[in-house]
Order: structure tokens, then sequence, then C-alpha cells
């Protein structure tokens, strides 16, 4: 999946070394989700975890950042700094 979303969305802009430079590092690099949220206690509550809890932790991320990312993206297109290149 982390593949797949870095081809669909930064590999386009990136040289053939930096392309491969990133899929070296997902390689090596990359946890599966359990270490992750042993981690991180992502959708975790008083020890439990699920993902109903993640879920809701993540909806209320958005909630919170939404609002900010609209406000930069704005800033951005005022100020001339939009990549054309962006569908």
């Amino acid at each position: 999946a982390t593949r797949s979303g870095f081809e669909r969305s930064l590999a386009r802009y990136l040289d053939r070394f930096s392309r491969a430079a990133f899929a070296a590092g997902l390689r090596q690099s990359t946890p599966d989700w359990e270490e992750v949220r042993r981690h991180t206690h992502l959708g975790c509550e008083n020890g439990q975890c699920s993902d109903e809890t993640l879920a809701a932790e993540l909806k209320a991320f958005v909630r919170e950042v939404e609002p900010v990312l609209d406000r930069m993206a704005r800033l951005q297109k005022q100020v001339g700094l939009e990549d054309p290149r962006t569908p």
C-alpha cells in the first residue's frame, strides 16, 4: 500500500535515484501495523486497542488539521507558489 501510494503521488516528481532510495528504505524499515500500534498506542484506550478507536482518533485528527491545511493551500495560491503540475 505504501509503495502504490508513493507511485501515485510523489514518484512522478522525483528522479530515478530518489525513487530507488525510497524503494530501498521501504524494504528495510517498514514495520508492521501491530508494531506501530504497540509503540504509538494509536487506536488504544485504557490498554484496549481496536479499529473503532483508531477510526475515531483519525476522524478527530482530520477535523483539527483540515482547516489548517485549507488555510495553507489558500496562502500558497495567494502568493503564487502553487505547482502547476499538481492535478
